[in-house]
């Protein structure tokens, strides 16, 4: 066998050995789609009536748009804190978190702010309206989802 030949099925196999590792790495992560959608509705904001949406993806990447339009913005969350949200997502029991029905007045009738959270789970997306059911916010879901909020609003400046 020529060197030439024997150095070439080296390369050819150390890219195999090398390879292989990173595609299984690459089938570990998240798959794509969507997670989490929340919309904020109400009040006054300096361009007309309030709009804000986030969008996060199962992978953690998110995106933040305002209703003027003109603020869009992107980050990521850490794949832990992403997963976790994903997994409180995907065992709760939605029929549970929208059974108390919402008897207030709903914030939009005084300035304030309507949230819509549509979470994108294997049996379909459920939404969760803040003026239409009664949101217990120190569940564990809601509490994740909270913190989360936080710390992407505290990215955007």
């Amino acid at each position: 066998m020529k060197p030439y030949v024997a150095i070439a099925m080296l390369l050819v196999l150390a890219i195999i050995a090398l390879g292989f590792p990173l595609l299984l790495d690459s089938q570990k992560q998240a798959p794509a789609g969507p997670l989490l959608r929340i919309e904020v509705i109400g009040g006054l904001c300096p361009y007309g009536g309030c709009h804000s949406e986030i969008v996060m993806q199962k992978n953690g990447h998110y995106n933040h748009s305002a209703g003027n339009g003109f603020d869009y913005r992107e980050g990521d969350l850490d794949a832990a804190m992403a997963g976790e949200l994903a997994a409180l997502i995907e065992k709760a029991d939605f029929d549970a978190i929208r059974s108390k029905g919402f008897t207030g007045l709903c914030p939009t009738a005084y300035d304030g702010a309507e949230a819509t959270y549509t979470f994108y789970t294997s049996r379909g997306p459920e939404s969760v309206d803040s003026c239409v059911s009664e949101i217990d916010y120190t569940s564990p879901l809601f509490s994740k989802l909270r913190e989360i909020e936080a710390k992407i609003y505290s990215s955007l400046g």
